[in-house]
């Protein structure tokens, strides 16, 4: 998965037609794959 892939998963989140709870977890699961992928720490809080 490089950025552009992960650019435009956003992107179709973020533009559809989903609802604010759906949105949330898909979005949830990007940063999961981004975190893994880059080795980006989770938050701690």
């Amino acid at each position: 998965m490089d950025l552009k892939s992960i650019n435009t998963e956003y992107e179709n989140i973020i533009l559809s037609n989903y609802s604010v709870d759906k949105k949330a977890q898909l979005l949830a699961e990007l940063m999961s794959k981004i975190e893994g992928q880059f080795s980006i720490p989770m938050l701690k809080n």
